[in-house]
């Protein structure tokens, strides 16, 4: 009876550590560096660096806050990309605008800032976005120029129409016949629109969602990921014909405030041409 008693005694410690270790690392956020090389990416574009943060999950926590603004003000980039998800499944949309507003000086400092639109986040919210001068992106492009040479950031908006998808990434010809843009990159919240045919025309899709699985197994890899891709692609690179995929982990946190084996992130993105 002792020795049982022990045991569940144990096992409750056990719980109640991985609890805080969980939770510390759920607020713990990284930069993380990834060189992403292109076929199409011109000369002109070669080093051209992108933030990318997704899945900020938005709500009371004001200390994630304060640390997600922290990073962005000690890191630089020529472009900041938000995939979506700035709301928490816990809180309205007045409460997420007034943590956005927080992080607003650190947003604020970068050249341009583009956004998509998440699952958790209303029409409502989008506007929010859009009144503190973030530029959201439904199914458009904008096209960045450096000198002749031409980068293409389109947005994708969900739920995917693949005539929208078409559209908003459809190259087209200069007078000489040149396509352009020459390399373009698409922004979707979920990772699945890389099962769409009209994506794969992108060269590049930075997406988030899936929280990099939030928590992970050892042995195992995540629990789940919320993507058709399967739990093969919680997070990383991957290449899918012509076109790559990256997938952050994202900031926030889904249902728990918990992650394991697979802590917050923003992204520095550094793109290098292969000519």
């Amino acid at each position: 009876m002792m020795l049982r008693r022990l045991l569940l005694l144990f096992l409750i410690f056990l719980i109640i550590a991985w609890i805080f270790i969980a939770y510390r690392e759920a607020h713990r956020i990284q930069i993380s560096y990834q060189t992403i090389q292109l076929a199409h990416l011109p000369k002109a574009f070669d080093g051209f660096q992108i933030l990318l943060m997704s899945d900020l999950h938005l709500g009371t926590d004001s200390s994630l806050t304060d640390q997600l603004l922290y990073q962005l003000n000690s890191v630089r980039a020529d472009l900041l990309l938000i995939a979506g998800d700035f709301r928490n499944l816990y809180a309205d949309e007045r409460a997420t605008t007034s943590q956005l507003l927080r992080l607003l000086a650190g947003i604020q400092k970068f050249p341009h800032t583009y956004a998509v639109r998440g699952n958790m986040d209303s029409v409502l919210m989008m506007q929010q976005v859009e009144t503190l001068g973030i530029r959201v992106l439904r199914n458009e492009r904008e096209i960045f120029k450096r000198g002749n040479a031409t980068l293409g950031i389109a947005g994708a908006a969900a739920p995917f129409s693949t005539g929208a998808l078409n559209r908003c990434l459809q190259r087209f010809q200069d007078p000489q016949g040149k396509p352009l843009p020459e390399c373009q990159i698409l922004l979707a919240h979920f990772p699945d629109v890389i099962l769409w045919e009209e994506a794969r025309q992108a060269d590049l899709i930075l997406a988030g969602h899936t929280h990099g699985g939030q928590i992970r197994i050892p042995f195992l890899g995540p629990l789940w990921t919320k993507s058709k891709l399967g739990r093969k692609y919680a997070s990383g690179l991957f290449t899918f014909g012509n076109t790559q995929l990256f997938i952050t982990r994202g900031v926030g946190t889904a249902y728990v405030p918990l992650r394991f084996l697979s802590p917050p992130e923003i992204v520095l993105i550094t793109l290098r041409s292969d000519h």
